[in-house]
């Protein structure tokens, strides 16, 4: 993973974002925690992605409109995400974002210095 350590994220108030799987931008001040939290969304994209794959090859198998299956493909991270934001927050009656699995699950473990070397892509299944 490529990290990139920037103050521009200040500006959005903002300490850490991961771009793909494969970008990460941290703020120059930002502690060690802050990077490992961003390296498990990174991995969270990289699972997602092998979702991806599976409903591109769905939309090639059954020749449908392939360049659907690749934005939906191409966002399903985004789409996972603001669909169980939707649902936890009109059950819950409040923006919900901290308890979204990404979140729950990076947030609980970024303290966790061998985290990265013993999760699986799809270890915030556990937190939905």
């Amino acid at each position: 993973m490529i990290v990139i350590r920037t103050d521009l994220l200040k500006l959005i108030r903002l300490r850490g974002i991961a771009w793909f799987g494969f970008i990460l931008f941290v703020t120059k001040d930002a502690p060690e925690y802050v990077v490992r939290e961003e390296k498990i969304h990174g991995w969270q994209w990289f699972g997602m992605w092998m979702v991806a794959g599976f409903i591109m090859t769905l939309f090639y198998v059954f020749h449908w409109p392939i360049w659907i299956g690749l934005i939906v493909g191409y966002f399903s991270r985004w789409l996972w995400y603001v669909v169980e934001w939707a649902i936890k927050s009109a059950i819950a009656g409040s923006n919900q974002y901290a308890n979204v699995s990404f979140e729950r699950e990076a947030k609980a473990l970024r303290h966790d210095p061998n985290y990265l070397d013993k999760m699986t892509i799809y270890s915030w299944m556990k937190y939905i």
